[in-house]
């Protein structure tokens, strides 16, 4: 059978996407803690098992991230969900969150810092 041209790349993409996507969420991970956090809150690169960014576009990409971040510190009625006591940081939890972020289908960077973001508030 006749495979469609770059079918086989197919693969490689989706995992390259996956392995930049975990690169960037344990970076932002890291700089919200490190600008957000509490005096006994730490955390370190090697803990999230990561390393400083080296790609120049990955570095502007996780700056972006971070400015989506600040715009949903703002963000009363987010904030206020995230902080209802009734809330605990559960994989259920977690899941129910993302789903509901990506119910429609679509995907883009602000959802998906959206979902960062809630990790890393959890």
């Amino acid at each position: 059978m006749a495979s469609h041209q770059g079918e086989g790349d197919q693969g490689n993409s989706k995992d390259q996407i996956l392995e930049v996507g975990a690169v960037l969420l344990k970076d932002f991970i890291y700089e919200r803690v490190q600008r957000h956090g509490d005096s006994k809150t730490t955390v370190t690169r090697a803990q999230l098992g990561g390393g400083e960014l080296c790609d120049p576009n990955h570095k502007k990409l996780a700056m972006c991230l971070q400015q989506i971040g600040d715009e949903l510190d703002g963000n009363v009625e987010l904030q206020r969900m995230i902080n209802n006591s009734a809330l605990s940081p559960t994989k259920d939890v977690f899941m129910k969150v993302a789903l509901e972020i990506f119910s429609d289908g679509k995907f883009n960077w602000g959802r998906v810092v959206a979902l960062f973001y809630f990790a890393c508030r959890l």
